[in-house]
């Protein structure tokens, strides 16, 4: 039998060697001093058929001087739109908006980049779907991916009116979306699979062993993921029972 200390060991270096993806992390255009990164994303609005008018993904420029948007794209799975031909001030956040009449919800001070198909990429998928953000040189600088779609992070699909955010602890589910401002307040049963309270013993569990995890200091990135890859192991099991019974 393996040791504890040489089990917890393994444990910790999994998650770590994880961490990169569940942060979402990406490397910088090496060509340019491009310091935007994507924020924040609200990829399910819960506005039905015209959900893709009310999604938004929120920018923002880290840097200390303007950043000339022109030739800078954003891009789904699908589609590929251009920003418009406009300058982000030095920490200022912008909205990528299909429509900015429905953009209601935005900081006063964000610029709003609206898209002139009126649709992010072909409209970000509620399930799963990612997004790259790509500098006039064509390079990706910024991505995310959530869902069913573990390109670039492992984060769980948020619920309806629900936002995924990056936060000093990589990518999370925010329950208060908040465009154009950098309030992130993400809570541990929303970052542990976007239900705050457990349907089940399992989850029960499950929550419990986090919240222990969460006094330790383990980042809530890492919880995440982890449930991520338990509800896939969970459903493999489900269909390998179904396979048995036939």
């Amino acid at each position: 039998m393996m040791p504890t200390g040489v089990v917890i060991a393994s444990l910790l270096l999994g998650l770590g060697s994880l961490a990169a993806t569940a942060g979402g992390a990406f490397a910088q255009d090496s060509a340019s001093n491009a310091h935007l990164e994507i924020s924040e994303v609200l990829p399910n609005a819960g506005a039905g058929r015209e959900d893709a008018l009310h999604e938004w993904v929120e920018l923002r420029n880290t840097s200390d001087r303007a950043l000339s948007l022109s030739s800078w794209t954003i891009e789904d799975n699908t589609a590929r739109d251009a920003l418009p031909d406009l300058e982000l001030a030095a920490e200022a956040f912008a909205v990528i908006v299909a429509d900015t009449a429905a953009a209601t919800d935005a900081a006063a001070d964000a610029l709003l980049l609206p898209i002139e198909d009126a649709k992010i990429g072909n409209g970000l998928a509620n399930g799963g779907d990612r997004l790259l953000l790509r500098s006039p040189a064509c390079q990706v600088v910024a991505a995310v991916s959530w869902g069913s779609d573990t390109s670039h992070a492992l984060v769980p699909a948020p619920r309806a009116g629900a936002s995924i955010a990056l936060s000093t602890d990589g990518w999370v589910i925010n329950t208060t979306p908040s465009p154009g401002g950098d309030l992130v307040t993400p809570q541990l049963g929303t970052l542990l699979g976007d239900a705050a309270t457990p349907t089940d013993a399992a989850e029960a569990g499950f929550s419990l062993w986090a919240a222990l995890l969460a006094g330790l200091g383990v980042p809530v990135a890492y919880m995440a993921m982890v449930r991520l890859n338990r509800q896939r192991l969970v459903g493999l099991r489900q269909q390998l029972a179904g396979w048995g019974r036939r």
